[in-house]
């Protein structure tokens, strides 16, 4: 019979995600995240393939049933690691814009080169998210995240400048994303990161992509009215 703790519930926000048990209590948490932690590390030295909980375990300084507790699979652990870097990528996301910005492809480029220097520093994050997908279900997720950075993305978009309302935006975003990531994936596969070489040919694949559903040259936003009471 599975062990309930009271300290543990699933996160309501993941419902439909069997096998994961999160924690609501503060210890509970530091330990969830700790396991985390010790996957990050551990997947510096080791491939995902070859990532198993057993081999965690001395990393985590947890017994494996310890971490099997709230983790009913190594692959959950490797999912749950990859939604955090997305959290990070989701993140940069939020950082303030250079002001010399004048085209939407200049935008593009620089969420695109943040991420790219994300991957570059983090060797962890490039095997889980460029690597091959490790399950069919991996993949899905992954594509469901490319959703949400294309949501971000689009609202950056529409901040800036005035966005046509074209039907399917949001999927026109979400298929630019895809077209870069491949090809980084591509590069990773090829030499381990993502090239300088490569990356040029992202950029280009993206911005032609990306011009058959935008305009040239967009009008930026006119800047907001300050608050009559401010």
């Amino acid at each position: 019979m599975e062990r309930t703790d009271p300290d543990m519930a699933r996160n309501p926000e993941d419902a439909g995600r069997l096998g994961i048990r999160w924690p609501t209590q503060e210890r509970s948490r530091r330990r969830f995240e700790g396991i985390l932690d010790a996957a990050d590390r551990l997947l510096e030295r080791c491939d995902p393939a070859d990532f198993s909980i057993y081999a965690l375990a001395p990393e985590a300084c947890m017994s494996a049933p310890s971490i099997y507790h709230f983790f009913r699979s190594p692959a959950l652990v490797l999912t749950t690691l990859a939604e955090r870097y997305l959290d990070k990528l989701l993140a940069l996301m939020d950082e303030p814009l250079p002001t010399h910005l004048t085209t939407w492809a200049q935008l593009q480029d620089q969420l695109f080169e943040r991420a790219q220097v994300f991957f570059e520093a983090h060797a962890p994050a490039r095997k889980l998210l460029l690597g091959a997908a490790y399950s069919t279900e991996t993949r899905k997720r992954d594509l469901n995240n490319d959703v949400l950075i294309a949501e971000k993305a689009l609202a950056m978009f529409q901040q800036v400048y005035l966005v046509p309302d074209t039907p399917d935006l949001l999927a026109r975003f979400a298929e630019t994303i895809v077209i870069n990531e491949s090809i980084w994936a591509l590069s990773y596969h090829r030499h381990g990161r993502i090239t300088d070489e490569m990356a040029a040919r992202a950029r280009v694949a993206r911005v032609a992509y990306a011009a058959t559903f935008l305009p040239e040259r967009l009008e930026r936003r006119p800047p907001r009215e300050p608050d009559a009471g401010a």
